[in-house]
Order: structure tokens, then sequence, then C-alpha cells
């Protein structure tokens, strides 16, 4: 029996609002593996050429798109967008391959000086 538009047809299809939640092999059309050098932390940013594409992206794209105008987490756009970590890594690939989205590893961090660890130290001892 086809589920209809009111009807789940696996405890994995439900409706959020107005929304059909589809499986996440659905969004990834099978693929599990990411692009290599993706992770949690990696910042994405759309590209002009991401903000130009937009309308005509598919959804779980545009969400995508639309969401990394300014730049955000892998884990961040997870959580806005509602997808598994892995599946938002696999579309943040797609859109980065095709030069929609692009991805900065990481924050290079200053070591902290030896002045600085003194003090923190120090701070310490006083408690």
């Amino acid at each position: 029996m086809a589920a209809t538009p009111r009807q789940a047809s696996s405890e994995y299809d439900v409706r959020r609002g107005d929304t059909l939640v589809v499986r996440p092999y659905a969004l990834t059309r099978g693929r599990t593996r990411a692009m290599d050098g993706l992770t949690i932390e990696s910042l994405v940013a759309a590209t002009p050429e991401g903000l130009r594409r937009l309308p005509v992206l598919p959804v779980e794209y545009r969400r995508l798109v639309r969401l990394a105008t300014i730049p955000v987490s892998i884990a961040e756009a997870s959580a806005y967008t509602g997808t598994m970590v892995g599946v938002t890594k696999v579309l943040v690939g797609d859109l980065v391959v095709n030069h929609l989205l692009m991805v900065r590893n990481g924050v290079p961090t200053l070591a902290p000086t030896r002045e600085i660890l003194e003090k923190v130290l120090r701070g310490l001892e006083a408690l």
C-alpha cells in the first residue's frame, strides 16, 4: 500500500509540520563517504556562484548555501538543517566540488607565551 500525504510509509518517514522528512540515504543518493578533509568544525561559506545559483538548487542544497551566507561550521549547519552530521558532510562536499561553497579547516591559534602561562599559574596558586 502506497503512503498517502497524511500517512508515513515507515517509522523513518514522518511529517514535521508541512514537510515530509526523508531518509538520510535519499538526500545523499546512497553515498556515505564525505569529501576528504571535512570535519565537524570545518567552516563553510557560500561563494558568489553559490548565491547566484541559489534559486535553482535542490532544496537540501539551497538550505545549506543560504545558511552559509555567513561562515558556519558543519556541526552548526547540521543542527540548523536538522540533518545528521554525516549527511551534512556529504552534501557540503557536493557543494564544495561544484564551487558553491568554500571550506576552511580550523583557525590557527597562537601558543600562549611564557608570561601568560606564568600569570595563569600564579592565579591558580592563589586559589
